[in-house]
């Protein structure tokens, strides 16, 4: 299915004149997880499973979903040990972020005198974003980017997510909606016309 969604998704991608590269993945109820990419990215897969366990905790494509900092939900912890949680989290990321930041503002100023730095600098600030998700993984995770939606089974249950990312959010969801529907997912709708998700049961023939 995953690879049904690259080759459709994919090309969808150059069809609707998406800003990057993108890849695509799962993460199912259990944790298991792959990340598959178009050909010249190798990047993302920490941001595919911070957007697909936003849409499985909330059953809530992840662009639903409140903005700001949650503990994943059932993990068991007590408020002090999730606090220390937080705190190392925030210690991390503050670290990488400082040792970043001075490549970052190097290239951006590189970029403003020079188009062909651009390409660097945002590859540097997708470096910063995967480190941040990479510290925040099994702590917190920081929600509200678009680009993730839930997969129900018959009983409305949430089994999996499925994600895209690497343009802006909008152009991840086209995607990642264009390459499902081809593998067979039906969409699922709310009341106000919006994406809330995919049922594994086979889209009705049109």
């Amino acid at each position: 299915m995953l690879a049904t969604v690259l080759a459709v998704g994919g090309p969808h991608s150059l069809e609707i004149k998406a800003t990057a590269l993108l890849c695509f993945g799962y993460v199912d109820a259990v944790g298991a997880s792959r990340v598959v990419y178009m050909d010249g990215k190798r990047d993302g897969a920490s941001v595919i499973a911070n957007k697909c366990e936003a849409a499985i905790a909330f059953a809530k494509p992840s662009r639903l979903v409140p903005r700001g900092f949650y503990a994943r939900e059932r993990a068991g912890r007590g408020a002090a040990a999730h606090g220390l949680n937080l705190l190392r989290f925030w210690a991390g990321a503050t670290v990488a972020t400082w040792a970043l930041l001075p490549v970052v503002l190097a290239l951006r100023a590189a970029a403003a005198c020079l188009p062909p730095f651009k390409r660097p600098c945002t590859a540097a600030f997708f470096a910063l974003l995967n480190c941040y998700f990479a510290l925040a993984r099994g702590r917190t995770f920081c929600l509200g980017f678009q680009g993730g939606a839930p997969v129900f089974d018959e009983s409305g249950a949430v089994v999996a997510a499925f994600a895209a990312s690497g343009a802006l959010g909008s152009q991840d969801e086209a995607c990642l909606a264009a390459g499902l529907e081809a593998a067979g997912l039906a969409r699922v709708d709310g009341d106000d016309g919006a994406l809330r998700g995919f049922a594994w049961k086979a889209a009705p023939s049109k």
